[in-house]
């Protein structure tokens, strides 16, 4: 009797101790984003480089950032919210690729 007490204490302590099985995912893995380093003045990124979700989103914040200068001076009426500063980065760079996101925030009136 003492040892069927003993012993079932130790099968429950071996079946927490067992490796759940393992279920295999059929769902694709994600595509790596490609990396893109940030120069020193994120102005400077070309309208190109904006493909790169990284890099708008670099851009995007830059230019929020002149943004809140311009509201701060005076100079700007409103803060845009990013994502419309996103897709009004997205329709003038596909008009104009070799511009810079300095350039396209002068456009705007967001930066000077």
């Amino acid at each position: 009797m003492r040892l069927i007490i003993l012993a079932v204490p130790a099968f429950a302590l071996g079946a927490c101790a067992a490796v759940p099985p393992q279920t295999v995912s059929t769902t694709a893995s994600p595509v790596p984003i490609a990396a893109f380093e940030v120069p020193m003045d994120p102005g400077l990124i070309r309208c190109s480089s904006l493909t790169n979700p990284n890099a708008l989103a670099a851009a995007t914040q830059w230019t929020i950032g002149q943004a809140r200068a311009g509201v701060l001076s005076g100079q700007v009426a409103e803060l845009p919210s990013e994502g419309d500063l996103a897709l009004t980065f997205t329709a003038y760079c596909a008009e104009n690729p070799n511009s810079t996101v300095r350039a396209a925030a002068v456009h705007w009136g967001l930066a000077s």
